[in-house]
């Protein structure tokens, strides 16, 4: 990063990013097909036996560039300009069906470019108001190539459980494509107003413009494909899998929308806020095509509305701290995903969906050299019984996706001053989470794509110098080493061979860090 002040009232920013990832990949392992032919072994915390061996991984380049200028044009008013260049690389090698069996090798690659343009005023004179004013532009282009391989031999006895009537390809191969345009611009704005002393009342609004196109294209493999009869609904012009396409299908839109928020606060003391804010966000509509017909489909936007209500503070003696708050969303055009098997995943409108909760958190300082903290999260969410015309909906009572209805954490810092010698510190930290689904459909695959309630225990030692130039900390991460899942369900399901992804397990590491 560089910065020039050629004024006092003038500062310039660039900063350059660049990020080279390699690394081993997914760990899919299959939740139906056990490691061997002779083995019963299903459980996703013990060793998969996968195929293509080190050809599998993720390999990731990404480049960034941002310029910000901040001029202030006399006391009250600042002209905020940001710009935004981004480009990503990467590809993504994986055993879809997380098995030894040569069923669904999978190559994905992602192709993405983007650039925007913002300019802000912003107005604070240091009196009742201040406000924002500002328009943005967005252009982003993405292409997703993916690669499919397997032996048809393999693919005939999994799908029909009887040997091939011949022998087929061993080494299949088809390719297609994705790809989607946005362009889209804003004019954003947001106002605060101090009523009096205690009370302030605030507000913004975005408008939204936006094209979005989308393509897809599948090829003709370079072996037509030798299977006697086709499998899937989506195989077909000598495509095992999808079927070859008359060319690039393209599928547009265009969108005229908006979000925005409005807030009140009130200081009951100067130790004590209360607030509440309601707000509508939006989600852009999904552009896709029916992977059987062809045919374009077009997703409705999504919109929420969210309400909440609070209460911030802190003890006189500043020596405990809280916040707590409850909410209510709703939902309409629920964007999700839905399985239609074999081999089908289609993007889905599930109607309406609602969420209630509460959040709280506590801190507080035990002693000079000693805080600790909890904090509590209630989250009842999920799918309506009727959408908005009465209709029962798909997904009616289920919850989303990773969404746990408890989640609780604990702990806190010990401080030991060595007195020239530095500081030494250990932060334990404790979170539990109760049950919760990969999918939004709780029942695919029979409702097995959950992890159940869990704790995990992470820790810190460390020590800092006197001067806070030096630090040394050794940290253990998952600490109890507890077996827990981190996704399942994946591309493997739609296949009705549903993966799981083990978490990760107890980590131990040391860090060093120099401030100048």
């Amino acid at each position: 990063s560089l910065r020039w002040t050629p004024t006092d009232a003038t500062t310039a920013d660039l900063i350059f990013n660049a990020q080279r990832d390699d690394t081993p990949g997914i760990a899919f392992k299959s939740a139906v097909i056990p490691v061997s032919p002779v083995s019963t072994d299903t459980d996703p915390h013990t060793p998969a036996n996968l195929n293509r061996g080190a050809a599998l991984g993720v390999e990731r380049t990404v480049y960034g560039l941002t310029g910000i200028v901040r001029h202030e044009v006399g006391d009250a008013w600042t002209i905020v300009s940001t710009s935004g260049w981004r480009e990503l690389d990467g590809r993504n090698e994986f055993d879809a069906d997380g098995s030894y069996l040569y069923l669904l090798e999978i190559g994905e690659e992602f192709k993405g470019r983007q650039f925007s343009q913002e300019v802000r005023a912003e107005y604070d004179a240091g009196e009742r108001l201040s406000a924002t004013l500002g328009a943005n532009v967005v252009a982003k282009e993405n292409r997703q190539p993916l690669t499919l391989r397997t032996d048809e031999n393999t693919l005939w006895r999994f799908f029909t459980a009887t040997p091939p009537p011949f022998a087929l390809n061993r080494d299949y191969l088809e390719r297609n494509v994705n790809d989607a345009r946005l362009t889209s611009g804003d004019v954003f704005g947001r106002a605060d107003y101090k009523l009096t002393d205690r009370l302030t009342t605030g507000g913004g609004a975005r408008l939204t413009r936006e094209r979005i196109a989308s393509g897809y294209q599948s090829f003709a493999a370079p072996v037509t494909g030798t299977l006697p009869v086709p499998l899937l609904p989506t195989s077909g012009g000598g495509n095992d899998f999808f079927q070859v396409t008359p060319g690039r299908l393209a599928n547009s839109t265009h969108e005229t929308a908006w979000a925005g928020e409005a807030d009140l606060r009130y200081a009951l003391n100067p130790q004590t806020t209360v607030y509440t804010t309601i707000s509508r966000g939006r989600r852009s509509p999904v552009l896709d095509f029916d992977l059987v017909t062809l045919a374009p489909r077009e997703s409705a936007e999504e919109t929420v509305w969210n309400y909440e209500a609070g209460v911030r503070g802190f003890s006189a003696t500043r020596r405990v701290r809280y916040d707590v708050s409850v909410f209510q969303y709703y939902f309409d055009h629920f964007q999700t995903q839905r399985v239609v098997p074999p081999g089908v995943v289609q993007s889905f409108d599930g109607g309406r969906a609602r969420g209630q909760g509460l959040d709280a958190t506590v801190q507080t300082d035990l002693a000079r050299d000693l805080s600790v903290f909890a904090s509590y999260g209630f989250t009842d969410a999920g799918f309506s019984a009727q959408d908005e015309d009465g209709n029962a909906q798909l997904y009616a009572g289920d919850s989303f996706r990773l969404t746990s209805r408890h989640v609780v954490s604990v702990g806190g810092t010990w401080s030991v001053s060595l007195d020239r010698a530095g500081v030494f510190f250990v932060t334990p930290v404790f979170t539990y989470r109760s049950e919760y689904f990969f999918e939004d459909n709780n029942s695919l695959s029979g409702g097995t794509l959950r992890q159940g309630g869990h704790g995990l225990l992470n820790l810190r030692l460390g020590w800092r110098s006197r001067d806070q130039r030096w630090e040394v900390v050794t940290y253990a991460t998952n600490l109890l080493d507890k077996e827990y899942l981190l996704d399942a369900g994946n591309i493997g399901a739609t296949y009705g061979v549903p993966t799981k992804v083990p978490a990760a397990p107890r980590l131990v590491g040391v860090s060093a860090t120099m401030r100048f």
